[in-house]
């Protein structure tokens, strides 16, 4: 018997495989907006939008706002936003970028922990949505998993509300031993602004910045440190000087607790303040969650803390370098 095999056109295909994820994009889209309004997004995107409504908080008397962790709060996280917001990063992880994540049994199931990461991208949380998605598939959505957040997003009300709805919470030590004393993991990137706009050519550099309250408040509420490192992110656009020089002359420290003012290369505007919200170039992901680090002894032991946080940066450092070995920039191993 004859058989016939119609040929398929490679372009026609891709075209069809394109309009099919749109669609799903759009169905992603639809559903985020059910449960965040267009404004809520802009203000989040767009940086003037970002800086009215900050400056709005701040002479309203409203910066700050409700920036205490409450867990009578209902809408904190509110599960049909987070679901909207996660599933949309997934599409994002699998489809935008390539994206593999290991070792996520590292983290505790029957206890609270503090995750440890080092922060890419700039202001885009991208890393921490992929592994928040990775935690509910294996943990299950039941596992809270708040995050801490520089000042600026609770200076601004619309974000405010935003971000308690999404368990980002204000980085605050109350807040954190407040949250993992109620069970859930807690996601903190103490390297802040210093290591999310570190330069390009410091991408394979952990960034802690020196700072050590992360291991007073693991010390203090008994949880065990787990390192999360990832790669790759940090090549979605090139961070050119994180201009320390420029926000000392700005006197940011002092209005909004950074000490950077970035410059960055980023598409579509090209050579802007890394502030820019910006369309990232699909890079090869990886994150790896690190054993966890049991510790013990007084928050207020500062050999300790020292101790402790050198060895979470030479943890961190290693599986870093561990990951880039061998490592082609964008197109991953």
């Amino acid at each position: 018997m004859n058989q016939r095999y119609e040929k398929t056109n490679p372009l026609d295909e891709l075209k069809k495989l394109g309009a099919e994820r749109l669609r799903e994009l759009k169905q992603l889209g639809d559903e985020l907006f059910e449960h965040m309004s267009p404004k809520d997004l802009a203000t989040l995107l767009f940086p003037p939008a970002l800086g009215l409504n900050m400056l709005k908080g701040i002479l309203g008397g409203r910066a700050f706002e409700g920036d205490d962790y409450n867990n009578d709060n209902n809408d904190c996280p509110d599960p049909e936003l987070m679901d909207a917001v996660l599933n949309m990063a997934r599409w994002w992880s699998t489809h935008y970028f390539s994206t593999r994540i290991y070792n996520v049994e590292n983290l505790p199931a029957d206890k609270p922990a503090l995750i440890v990461g080092n922060h890419s991208a700039g202001l885009m949380p991208l890393d921490a949505l992929f592994a928040m998605n990775e935690i509910r598939d294996v943990h299950g959505k039941h596992q809270r998993v708040y995050s801490l957040v520089h000042d600026f997003a609770y200076m601004a009300p619309r974000i405010a509300k935003v971000a308690r709805r999404m368990g980002v919470i204000r980085a605050k030590r109350e807040n954190a031993l407040a949250a993992l004393k109620d069970g859930g993991h807690v996601l903190v990137y103490p390297g802040g602004d210093q290591d999310a706009f570190r330069t390009f050519s410091e991408r394979k550099k952990i960034v802690l910045a020196g700072r050590k309250g992360f291991i007073r408040i693991a010390l203090q509420a008994g949880v065990p440190i787990v390192p999360l490192v990832s790669v790759g992110l940090h090549e979605s656009f090139f961070v050119l000087s994180r201009g320390e020089g420029l926000a000392q002359k700005l006197g940011l420290k002092e209005k909004l607790r950074t000490e950077v003012m970035p410059l960055s290369l980023s598409f579509p505007w090209g050579l802007v303040p890394a502030f820019f919200p910006f369309i990232p170039l699909p890079t090869a992901i990886e994150m790896e969650f690190c054993p966890a680090i049991e510790v013990n002894g007084s928050p207020d032991d500062e050999d300790l803390v020292t101790v402790i946080y050198n060895q979470v940066e030479s943890v961190m450092q290693n599986k870093m370098d561990s990951l880039n070995e061998n490592r082609t920039p964008f197109f991953g191993r």
